[in-house]
C-alpha cells in the first residue's frame, strides 16, 4: 500500500543546479506519464508492487505539511465520480467543457500551529476542526462554477493530462497550481477540508508570500492572446476570460501595499487635505470588518443569547482591527518586498531568464529562519527608514506631521512588533516546590505499591477490583477490562519512574497478558467481570462498551511503549531516581532519618555514568546499609524498608545480568540499550571477556524476543469487534451487551464529554466505524463563568479527564477548554462548600450486608445533565490527582490539604471522604471511605506519570500509526457562539453543615427557542411531558391519552388553552403554543413538582399551573386570569386536545383508522366530556378519559362543546388559528 518513486536529478542550465525536472509540476507530469505507460527512465527508484497502478484513475496530491483527515480521500473520490463532476474534454477546443478534471478541497489551519506564537494566533485564527460548518461560500464557485487550485487536491489523470498537454513551457512556471487549475477546470469542494500549518513567525510568512508573488507575476504571459507552449512556439492562449481574471486579481493583490503607501504619501506631501486622505485610507482598511460586524449584528443566529453573540462579534472585530494595525505597521516593508518580488520576476522573465524556478519549501524556511530583533531591523529597514524620511519631510508642515505621526511611529516600531508577535510563548510549566515534588513522587510510589502487592500469583496476575481496610479487611477477587488495562499501564509507568527493572517489567507483563489471553471472551471482547482466582466470567455475562474501549486504548498504548523499549536505556537516571523516591517514602515512616539521609550521596554519584560497575557498587552499598538499619518498630517503616530492599535487589539482578567488563583501550561500544547490547562486537573486548560478552548479548536477545512476543500479543488482544455494540442508524455506541440474554442495552453513549470518547476515538482509528460517529456525539454547551463548556451526564471528573490519561490534549481545543473549565467549576464547588474539592464516581459511606462500601457516580450539578447531583457531597481524592493534568498547582495544594486531614494510607489516598449529612454518624462532619480501587489507583498513577515525567503515555499513544491518523478529531475548535444548554441551575449553597441545597427552579423567557426545554411530571403511572413552548403529551403507562408526534421542526401537539377577547376578537393562548403569538411577556417556569406558564397580553395576565396528582391518575391544570385594564372584559376560554387512548405506536402507524374508534359523551351537569375507545376485540378492555372544566369566582354566560376536529379547526386551517375561535 506504500510506493516510493524517486526521480533523477538533471542539470538545469537556467537554474544552474542539479534538480528534478520542473520541481513539483514535473513530478506530477512524470507520474501521470508513468501511470499511462511511459518509459520507466523518468524514475530511478520505484519501491512497491506497481502492477495494479496502471488502472489508477485519480491522484490526490498534497504538500508535506498538509494533514489529510480520515475519510477525506474517500470523499474526494466520491465527488470526482459524481456524474455532474466527471470531466468532459473537447479535443477540438482542447479544454474541459463540463465537469472538473481537478477538485480542490477547502484548506484550513491546523490547531497545533496556532498556539506557537502570538503572530500565528492573530493571523491564523480559526484553526482546528469545525464540526458546526459543513460548507462555505466561494464567489468563483458560486457564480462561475469554477474554483482555484492551490496545489492540494484530487485530479483525473487522463483529463488532467489532456488539458495540459503541450501548454506550459519549461523553466518558466513557478506557481503552477493556479495555471493548472485554469487549464484543467478546477472546482471547489467546500464541504471537504484539509489542514496545513500556519507560519509561526512574520519573517517566515513574508518569505512565503514573496515566493507566491514571484510565481503570480511569472504568469503574466498567460494574460495575452498568445503564449509559448511546451515546444517554445507561440500558440493561441486557450484560457478563458475567468482564468485570466484570476491571474489579474492575484497581481492586483500584490500591488495593494504600494497603492496604500502611495495614497498616504500623496495625502501628506502633495494634498491640501492630509486628514481627508488619511481617513480615506483608514476607512478603506477598516470598512470591510466594520460592515461585516454591522450586518452580522443585525442578523443574529437563532437560540444564541444576543449578548453572547455580540461579545463574540466584538472579539472578532478586535482581532480584525489588530491585524489591520499590524499590517499598517509593516506597510513600508510589505511594499518593499512585494515590489522587489515583482521587479525580480519581471527582470527574470524579460532579461535574465534565470532562476525562474527558485523555490524553497515552507517547512525548510520555517526551520532555517531565526527571529532575532537586530536581524529583523536589518531585514525590515524600509519601515524605520521611511519613518525617518517622513519625519524629515513633514517638519515644515506641523498639521500633516501630527496626522502622520501615528503611522511614522508604527513604521519605526514595525520590526519590534514583528519580533514581539513572532516570539515563542512561554508555556506555563508546573514547577513544584521541593516539598510538593517530594509529596507527589512519594504519592506515585505509594500508588504503585498497590499493584506491586496485589497483582500477583494469588490473583493470577490480574488486579483485584478493590481492597478495603475498614470496617473489615477485604480483597475483592474480581476484575474488569478497565482494571486490567490500568494495571498494565501502571507497570509501564512504574518502569518509567524506575520502580522496577526492564526484566521485571517483562516478567510481570508476560504473566498478566498470558492470563488475559486465556480468559473466555465473546467476539474478542472481554466480559465485564471475572473472578481473579477461578478466571471464570461472573454472571450476568456482560460486555461493556466503555470497558472494552478503555482496554483497547490502554493495550495500544502499552504496545507502543513495548515497541520503544529495545531502544530505551536499560540503566539511566530513572533507576536512581526511583530508588531515591522509595527512600523518601521510607523516610516519612521511620525515625532513623540520619542513617537514611547518608544514603542520598551514594545514589547521586553514579547518576551520570554508563559504568554498570559503579552503579552496581553504589546499589550494593545502599542495600547493605538499609538491611542493617533498624526499622524503629513501625509496621509502615518495616514495609517500606522491605520495599526498598526488594527494589535494590531487582536492579542489582539487572545490573549483574548486563554487567560488561571494561572494553579495550580506544574502544567505546554502544551499550545503553537492549538493541545495542544485542549487537555487541566481541572485538571491542579482550579474548578472556568474550564468553561474558556472548552471555550479555544472548540475554539482550532473549529480552527483545520476549518484547516482540508481547507486542504481538497486545496488538492481538486490542482487536475487538465493536460492530456488536455500534448502532449504524444512530452512529452511536450502546451501553453494552448482555451475553446471557443475548440482548443489547437500550441506552446509548451520546455525549462527547464522557469517558466513551476514548472508545470512539480508538475504534474510529482502527477503521471499524465511520468518522462521523465522532461528530454524532452530543456537544451540549453550558456556561461556566462565561466559558463555553461541554456538559457531561454526571458532572464528574472521571468523565472529563479519564481519556486524557493516554490521549493527547491540544491547547485551545474545545476539549482542552472544557477540561480546564470543568476543573475550575469543581474548585469553585469546593470553595462554596468550604471543603476540599474533587467530585467523581467513587465509593461512599454506606455499607451492604457484607460490610462492603457502595459505589456510584457523583458530580457537580453545574457540569451535569443528571438531576439531583447536589443531594450528595462526596469528595474523591483521585479526582484531584486527575486534575493535576489540567491545573497542577491547585490540584497539588488540594491533595496536600487532604493528606493533612488524614486521607492517605499505605497505598496512597483513600477512595473518598463523605460529607453527606444523612449518611454520617451523629456529630460527625465527614467519614473516610477506607478502600483502594484498582482503576482509581491506576488513573492516579498515570496522572502522576503525565505530570512528573512529561506525558510519556500520551506520546506513546500518538506514536501508534493508526491512532495518529485520527488525531485531528481531537483538534476541534471552540465555537465562537453556541446555543447554551438550558439546564436546571442547581448550585450548592454553603450551609452550617456544608451540605448543598438545590434550587429546582428553571425559568425560560424565550418561547420560540429552537431547542425547547422539557419538563416531565409523573406519579409513576401517569406521565405528562411539557415543552417550554407549551406542547407535550399525557400518557398512562404506555397508553397515549392525547396525541403527540415527534417533530424536530414543530412543537404543535398537546393540550392547549385558548383565550379570546369577546369585544375585540383578539385570540392568544396561555402558552406560546399553539397560536405562536409572541406576547408582551412570556415565561415558562419548571420545578420538580409542577410546570407554569405566565403570559401578559392586551392587559391580561394569565398564569397556567400544571401538576400530576401523586395518588390518582389525574392531571390538573389551573388557569388564573387577571385583568390589568380599566374596564370590565368578557373572555372566552377554550381547551383543546386530541384524544387517542391507544399506544403511541398504533396511533402513529394508522392515525385515521385510530380516530374511528374514539367516542365522546357530554355530561352537562358536570361540565365534562367523557371519552372512550371502542374495543377491537372481545378480550380488550375499554379505556376511559374524563375532561372536566370548572370555573371559580367568575360569571359564566355559556358553555359549549365541540368534539369534531374538522369542525373545530376548519378546512385548510390549523390549531394556530382554528375556525371555532372566529368572531
Amino acid at each position: 500500500r506504500f510506493f516510493l518513486f524517486h526521480r533523477p536529478r538533471r542539470w538545469n542550465a537556467s537554474e544552474r543546479a542539479w534538480m528534478g525536472h520542473e520541481r513539483k509540476r514535473g513530478k506530477l507530469t512524470d507520474l501521470n506519464a508513468w501511470l499511462r505507460g511511459a518509459d520507466d527512465n523518468r524514475f530511478t527508484t520505484i519501491v512497491g508492487d506497481t502492477s495494479a497502478l496502471g488502472a489508477v484513475r485519480y491522484v490526490l496530491t498534497l504538500d508535506t505539511d498538509t494533514l489529510l483527515p480520515g475519510e477525506v480521500a474517500r470523499q474526494c473520490v466520491a465527488a470526482m465520480m459524481h456524474p455532474l463532476n466527471r470531466p468532459v474534454f473537447d479535443a477540438r477546443r482542447e479544454r474541459v467543457i463540463s465537469g472538473y478534471a481537478l477538485l480542490q478541497p477547502q484548506v484550513g489551519i491546523s490547531l497545533t500551529s496556532t498556539p506557537r506564537s502570538i503572530y500565528s494566533r492573530l493571523f491564523g485564527s480559526g484553526g482546528g476542526v469545525d464540526p458546526y460548518t459543513r460548507a462555505v461560500s466561494d464567489i468563483y464557485q458560486d457564480l462561475f462554477k469554477q474554483g482555484s487550485f492551490i496545489g492540494k487536491g484530487i485530479y483525473d489523470v487522463d483529463a488532467f493530462t489532456c488539458a495540459l498537454e503541450g501548454c506550459l513551457p519549461d523553466n518558466q512556471v513557478l506557481s503552477h497550481d493556479l495555471i493548472e487549475g485554469c487549464y484543467a477546470r478546477s472546482g471547489l469542494l467546500s464541504d471537504v477540508q484539509l489542514y496545513e500549518q500556519y507560519p509561526s513567525r512574520y519573517s517566515v510568512d513574508v518569505k512565503r508570500r514573496h515566493r507566491w508573488i514571484r510565481g503570480d507575476w511569472q504568469l503574466i504571459p498567460w494574460i495575452l492572446p498568445w503564449t509559448l507552449n511546451t515546444r517554445g512556439q507561440w500558440a493561441r492562449n486557450r484560457l478563458d476570460v475567468m482564468a485570466r481574471w484570476k491571474i489579474l486579481d492575484n497581481l492586483r493583490r500584490s500591488l495593494e501595499p504600494a497603492a496604500v503607501l502611495l495614497m498616504l504619501a500623496w495625502g501628506w506631501f502633495a494634498s491640501s487635505e492630509p486628514l481627508a486622505w488619511t481617513l480615506a485610507v483608514v476607512g478603506l482598511l477598516v470598512m470591510q470588518p466594520l460592515l461585516r460586524t454591522l450586518t452580522d449584528g443585525l442578523q443574529p443566529p437563532l437560540n444564541v443569547p444576543y449578548r453572547q453573540y455580540l461579545a463574540a462579534l466584538c472579539r472578532s472585530l478586535g482581532q480584525d482591527l489588530a491585524q489591520i494595525a499590524a499590517t499598517v505597521a509593516w506597510l513600508p516593508f510589505e511594499m518593499y518586498y512585494s515590489v522587489g518580488a515583482i521587479a525580480r520576476s519581471l527582470w527574470r522573465i524579460l532579461f535574465s531568464r534565470r532562476l525562474l524556478l527558485q523555490w524553497q519549501p515552507s517547512r525548510e524556511v520555517e526551520r532555517n529562519t531565526q527571529n532575532p530583533l537586530p536581524g529583523l531591523y536589518r531585514e525590515m529597514w524600509a519601515g524605520p527608514a521611511l519613518a525617518l524620511c517622513g519625519l524629515a519631510g513633514l517638519m515644515n508642515d506641523p498639521l500633516a506631521l501630527l496626522i502622520a505621526m501615528p503611522f511614522l511611529l508604527a513604521w519605526a516600531a514595525g520590526p519590534w512588533i514583528a519580533w514581539r508577535l513572532s516570539a515563542m510563548p512561554e508555556n506555563a510549566v508546573f514547577e513544584p516546590s521541593v516539598d510538593a515534588l517530594r509529596f507527589l513522587q512519594a504519592l506515585s510510589r505509594r500508588t504503585w505499591a498497590f499493584f506491586d502487592d496485589f497483582v500477583g500469583p494469588q490473583d493470577n496476575w490480574l488486579p483485584p477490583d478493590n481492597v478495603q481496610e475498614e470496617p473489615k479487611s477485604v480483597i475483592a477477587h474480581r476484575t474488569s477490562p478497565t482494571n486490567m488495562g490500568m494495571a498494565l499501564l501502571a507497570h509501564l509507568a512504574a518502569h518509567d519512574f524506575g520502580y522496577l527493572s526492564t526484566d521485571r517489567l517483562l516478567q510481570r507483563l508476560s504473566a498478566s497478558l498470558d492470563t488475559m489471553d486465556s480468559l473466555e471472551r465473546y467476539q474478542r471482547h472481554f466480559y465485564n467481570w471475572y473472578d481473579t482466582q477461578t478466571l471464570k466470567p461472573l454472571r450476568p455475562q456482560y460486555i461493556s462498551t466503555v470497558d472494552s474501549g478503555n482496554l483497547a486504548g490502554h493495550l495500544l498504548t502499552l504496545r507502543a511503549g513495548l515497541i520503544q523499549l529495545p531502544d530505551a536505556a536499560v540503566f539511566d537516571a530513572a533507576m536512581l531516581k526511583g530508588l531515591r523516591i522509595t527512600l523518601d517514602t521510607l523516610l516519612e515512616t521511620t525515625d532513623t532519618a540520619g542513617t537514611l539521609t547518608a544514603l542520598y550521596p551514594l545514589l547521586d554519584e553514579p547518576a551520570g555514568t554508563d559504568d554498570t560497575g559503579a552503579l552496581l557498587t553504589a546499589l550494593q552499598t545502599v542495600r547493605a546499609r538499609v538491611a542493617a538499619m533498624a526499622a524503629g518498630g513501625s509496621e509502615e517503616g518495616v514495609y517500606w524498608q522491605n520495599a526498598l530492599l526488594a527494589q535494590c535487589d531487582d536492579w542489582l539482578a539487572a545490573l549483574e545480568r548486563y554487567r560488561l567488563p571494561p572494553p579495550l583501550a580506544g574502544r567505546q561500544p554502544r551499550r545503553r540499550t537492549l538493541r545495542a547490547l544485542s549487537r555487541l562486537d566481541e572485538a571491542d573486548w579482550a579474548a578472556e571477556d568474550h564468553p561474558r560478552i556472548a552471555a550479555v548479548r544472548r540475554t539482550a536477545l532473549d529480552a527483545i524476543a520476549r518484547i516482540d512476543r508481547l507486542i504481538l500479543l497486545t496488538g492481538d488482544l486490542a482487536q475487538m469487534d465493536f460492530s456488536l455494540l455500534y448502532d449504524n442508524k444512530r452512529d452511536l455506541f450502546l451501553i453494552g451487551y448482555n451475553a446471557d440474554e443475548r440482548r443489547l442495552d437500550t441506552g446509548y453513549y451520546d455525549l462527547l464529554a464522557s469517558e466513551v470518547r476514548l472508545t470512539n476515538f480508538v475504534v474510529i482509528a482502527q477503521g471499524q466505524i465511520p468518522q462521523r460517529a465522532w461528530f454524532t456525539l452530543g456537544r451540549l454547551l453550558g456556561d461556566s463563568a462565561g466559558v463555553p463548556t461541554l456538559m457531561s451526564w454526571s458532572g464528574s471528573m472521571f468523565e472529563y479527564l479519564m481519556p486524557m490519561l493516554v490521549m493527547p490534549n491540544y491547547d485551545g481545543s474545545l476539549l482542552d477548554q472544557t477540561c480546564r473549565a470543568a476543573v475550575a467549576v469543581q474548585i469553585e464547588h469546593g470553595k462554596r462548600l468550604g471543603i476540599p474539592w474533587g467530585v467523581s464516581e467513587s465509593g461512599y459511606y454506606t455499607l451492604d450486608a457484607h460490610f462492603n462500601y457502595q459505589y456510584r457516580a457523583f458530580g457537580v450539578q453545574a457540569l451535569g445533565l443528571k438531576r439531583g447531583l447536589g443531594d450528595d457531597v462526596v469528595v474523591a481524592p483521585y479526582a484531584s490527582v486527575l486534575a493535576l493534568m489540567v491545573d497542577a498547582d491547585a490540584a497539588c495544594k488540594n491533595l496536600q490539604r487532604l493528606a493533612r486531614k488524614g486521607a492517605s494510607g499505605r497505598y496512597g489516598f483513600y477512595e473518598a471522604v463523605d460529607y453527606t449529612e444523612a449518611r454520617l454518624p451523629r456529630g460527625q462532619r465527614y467519614a473516610w471511605v477506607q478502600s483502594f480501587m484498582a482503576h482509581h489507583q491506576g488513573m492516579s498513577l498515570l496522572a502522576l506519570t503525565s505530570v512528573l515525567l512529561n506525558q510519556p503515555m500520551q506520546r506513546r499513544f500518538e506514536s501508534d500509526p493508526a491512532l495518529q491518523s485520527a488525531l485531528l478529531l481531537l483538534q476541534e475548535r471552540v465555537p465562537k457562539v453556541a446555543a447554551p444548554y438550558l439546564q436546571t441551575a442547581q448550585q450548592p449553597a454553603a450551609s452550617d453543615t456544608g451540605a448543598g441545597q438545590e434550587n429546582d427552579l428553571r425559568v425560560f423567557a424565550n418561547p420560540g427557542h429552537k431547542r425547547p426545554a422539557v419538563q416531565l411530571l409523573s406519579n409513576g403511572r401517569y406521565h405528562v411531558m411539557l415543552s417550554s413552548a407549551g406542547g407535550g403529551y399525557s400518557r398512562l403507562d404506555n397508553m397515549a391519552a392525547t396525541r403527540w408526534h415527534e417533530d424536530a421542526t414543530r412543537d404543535n401537539w398537546g393540550m392547549f388553552c385558548y383565550l379570546r377577547d369577546v369585544a375585540t376578537g383578539a385570540v392568544w393562548s396561555s402558552a406560546f403554543q399553539p397560536t405562536l403569538h409572541r406576547a408582551e411577556s412570556h415565561e415558562a417556569i419548571f420545578s420538580d413538582a409542577r410546570a407554569e406558564f405566565r403570559t401578559r397580553e392586551l392587559g391580561f395576565d394569565t398564569h397556567m399551573e400544571i401538576v400530576v396528582s401523586p395518588e390518582d391518575n389525574i392531571e390538573l391544570r389551573r388557569l388564573h386570569v387577571t385583568n390589568r385594564g380599566e374596564s370590565t372584559k368578557t373572555l372566552e376560554i377554550t381547551t383543546y386536545a386530541e384524544v387517542v387512548l391507544a399506544s403511541p405506536e398504533t396511533d402513529a402507524m394508522h392515525p385515521a383508522f385510530s380516530k374511528l374508534f374514539v367516542q365522546t359523551e357530554l355530561l352537562l351537569p358536570l361540565q365534562a366530556i367523557v371519552c372512550s375507545r371502542r374495543p377491537r376485540a372481545s378480550d380488550e378492555s375499554t379505556p376511559w378519559m374524563c375532561h372536566l372544566l370548572a370555573a371559580h369566582g367568575v360569571d359564566i354566560q355559556a358553555i359549549s362543546y365541540e368534539t369534531d376536529r374538522a369542525r373545530f379547526i376548519g378546512r385548510g386551517r390549523s390549531t394556530q388559528s382554528p375556525a371555532a375561535l372566529d368572531p
